[in-house]
């Protein structure tokens, strides 16, 4: 073994970097042996983190993993585990010459923080199909701007809430600001102003995969883009139902504007990351997890819990805004 160490017990992040050059022919065996080993690694204490980069090329037989701890001692005791070693023994048939690893202790592992931009406007009657148009547009020339990563829209809810939401993601906030910040978009906005009478923008530091982070698994069980679409639209529409009522009670008292929608962003971002998305991710993990879906029932149940949330939330919401109106 090549590069192995006995790690101090410091404080600080620790990332095992394992290079390893995999025998021809062998590459799935190769994949489903490593999933073991990662499925292994998660078991321990202080586990946080997989990556698995496979070879670039069909003619490169190299393979990089990395495995993030929170702490060296517990990649210490990973690395000295008798699960490891014992699954080390077997993939050496797997594997030509030797592994090379490297620990790299202290700091944080450097990953891209997407942003998502939060748009939302109410439309003027009568122009809810031109404002669709409009968007289709808008977002056609979004995805030509470098950084863009996608976008989902979501519609009125007739008798509950009049506002367009949109949620568009982009790779950092540089990439962001440059699509916001251009004359393309700014000649989207002008000739939308004729379609909509409130228009907001608010930044969240972060994509909405960061908001489906499970305690265990690789990066392949990251739930597909639509259930994450219909997870955050059960989880997002009674945040800005109660918020709507929340901008109006503070309009009322004569709050500015610009407070107004610090308070409105800053409460839909805490109850979206903090509260509402956990408590959806924990009991909706049978279904979000792609590993955990073996059934089509398992399917069809999670896409029922999810249409059946969003029938409860129109329900409650319409009552309130029909005793309230």
């Amino acid at each position: 073994m090549v590069g192995s160490a006995d790690l101090d017990p410091i404080s600080g992040g620790a990332t095992l970097m394992v290079s390893v050059n995999v025998r021809p022919g062998l590459a799935e065996e190769y994949r489903r042996w490593q999933d073991r080993v990662i499925a292994a690694a998660t078991e321990f204490t202080g586990y946080e983190a997989t990556e698995v980069h496979p070879p670039e090329s069909s003619e490169d037989n190299q393979w990089v993993i990395a495995f993030r701890f929170a702490q060296s001692e517990q990649l210490t005791a990973w690395l000295r585990s008798d699960v490891r070693k014992s699954l080390l023994e077997e993939g050496y048939a797997l594997i030509v010459d030797q592994r090379i690893q490297d620990v790299l202790l202290g700091g944080a592992p450097v990953y891209r923080q997407p942003v998502t931009a939060i748009i939302s406007h109410e439309v003027r009657p009568g122009h809810e199909r031109d404002c669709g148009y409009w968007w289709d547009k808008a977002l056609a020339a979004a995805r030509t701007f470098p950084g863009f990563m996608g976008s989902e829209v979501f519609q009125p809810m007739a008798g509950v809430q009049e506002r367009w939401v949109a949620v568009i993601r982009f790779g950092t906030h540089g990439h962001l600001d440059n699509w916001l910040e251009s004359d393309v978009y700014a000649e989207h906005l002008v000739a939308g102003h004729q379609y909509f009478t409130t228009y907001r923008v608010r930044k969240v530091a972060s994509s909405f995969s960061g908001w489906f982070r499970f305690d265990k698994g690789a990066t392949s069980d990251v739930p597909p883009n639509w259930k994450q679409a219909f997870t955050v639209l059960l989880a997002l529409y009674p945040i800005v139902a109660v918020l709507y009522y929340i901008g109006a009670a503070l309009d009322d008292i004569g709050v500015p504007l610009f407070i107004q929608l610090f308070v409105e962003s800053a409460l839909s971002v805490v109850a979206l990351t903090w509260i509402a998305m956990p408590v959806v991710n924990r009991y909706l993990a049978f279904w979000l997890i792609p590993s955990r879906v073996r059934t089509t029932s398992q399917q069809l149940a999670g896409a029922g819990i999810i249409v059946l949330g969003w029938v409860l939330s129109l329900v409650i919401f319409g009552f309130i805004s029909h005793a309230f109106s």
